[in-house]
């Protein structure tokens, strides 16, 4: 009689000693239900060859270069960066002042109890000098509905 306890591959049927089975901490027994041998075989299988690699790297560097959008929604930006030259200027100082620390977000300014969201700056006006300090900050929420007046 065996003194090791042995368990029963659930694939190929076979006893083994149950210290051959693989480790795994979320099943019952501590061990995988397929003996090695056979998770060999399994992921063998699930690996692709060099060559479907290949075809996978090829596919996606052909849908890289091809996609429709892509090109598209550089020119839907560069035609809105140009239509909103002020606005875009005055966005990118905002940032610019914000990462330098001397600027700093503050809570939603109609903190009502029904915000949600990331505190973002909204400018009164995109044309009075330095309105790019000249911030209201206001939830997601909040701003969206401000924009929406």
């Amino acid at each position: 009689m065996s003194t090791t306890p042995e368990k029963r591959c659930t694939k190929c049927g076979v006893v083994r000693p149950i210290e051959e089975f693989y480790r795994d901490r979320t099943k019952n027994s501590g061990r995988r239900s397929h003996c090695p041998s056979c998770m060999s075989v399994a992921n063998r299988a699930y690996t692709p060859s060099e060559e479907q690699k290949c075809r996978y790297r090829s596919k996606a560097r052909e849908r890289r270069r091809t996609m429709p959008g892509l090109a598209s929604g550089r020119a839907r930006a560069a035609s809105y960066y140009q239509r909103n030259r002020a606005k875009s200027l005055v966005r990118a100082a905002t940032k610019d002042v914000i990462r330098a620390g001397r600027l700093q977000r503050g809570p939603c300014a109609r903190a009502d109890g029904g915000c949600s969201g990331q505190i973002e700056a909204h400018h009164l006006s995109y044309t009075a000098k330095d309105s790019h300090l000249n911030v209201v900050w206001l939830c997601t929420a909040h701003h969206v509905e401000v924009h929406k007046k």
